[in-house]
């Protein structure tokens, strides 16, 4: 069986249990490269495959050969399975898996930032790998126009640079200046940082964001107190 687990933030002290069991009695360890370093204390002693992003779909051919062969596979994923990963390209190819929950970027950065996804929101990728620029611009435009609080994932790369600025501009354009937005970069690792911006700032602080970055904009009740965000959940 392939045991598909979810790493969470890439800190140990963020990994399941169960997680941590299946890694520890594993014979094959496959996953993208970074995130085989991240759990390398766990796995020393483990067969071993590194993928470069985008080879997403080989990693899981791969895991399914072994697992053929007899070998217990623990085919790694940043964050969760079920979101923005691989659950969905290795349930096309098998059945005989388990999926491993594990944190993901929306919760880790939330419960950093304090209480921003209190009420309703949405969480979308900017990543325009597999879906049309048009169609992110056009989900992004109805997020705002219904006043969600937005997760956003992959907000930036270096190559979609310009694509991703005219995302912003949907953004700036549809919500109030004063919308609180954070950016959280690399959240539960050794080289966190953290910025709690307005929305009119997103553009002066476009260096700092990056595919490691998880940003999070808040409604028009989102607010900060004691440096934390906070949406009201309206508990009477």
């Amino acid at each position: 069986m392939i045991k598909l687990v979810g790493i969470g933030p890439g800190n140990l002290q963020y990994l399941t249990l169960r997680a941590k069991e299946v890694l520890k009695n594993c014979d094959v360890v496959i996953g993208y490269e970074k995130y085989v370093e991240q759990i390398a204390e766990l796995t020393k002693s483990k067969e071993t495959y590194k993928y470069k992003m985008g080879q997403e779909e080989e990693r899981c051919k791969r895991a399914v050969e072994l697992s053929k062969e007899g070998k217990d596979v623990c085919l790694v994923c940043g964050g969760d399975p079920g979101i923005y990963s691989l659950s969905s390209i290795i349930l096309n190819l098998t059945d005989d898996v388990e999926i491993i929950p594990g944190i993901s970027a929306l919760n880790a950065c939330a419960s950093i930032l304090g209480s921003p996804l209190s009420n309703d929101f949405v969480v979308l990728s900017f990543s325009d790998y597999n879906v049309d620029i048009s169609e992110i611009k056009k989900r992004v435009e109805l997020a705002c126009k219904a006043d969600f609080v937005m997760v956003i994932y992959n907000p930036i790369s270096r190559v979609r640079l310009k694509k991703s600025k005219e995302i912003f501009q949907v953004i700036v354009d549809n919500k109030p200046s004063k919308t609180k937005v954070a950016l959280v970069k690399n959240c539960y690792r050794a080289d966190f940082s953290m910025r709690i911006i307005e929305l009119s700032q997103i553009f002066e602080n476009i260096d700092f964001i990056d595919m490691n970055t998880t940003m999070i904009v808040g409604n028009k009740y989102t607010y900060e107190n004691f440096g934390k965000l906070i949406t009201p959940r309206w508990y009477k």
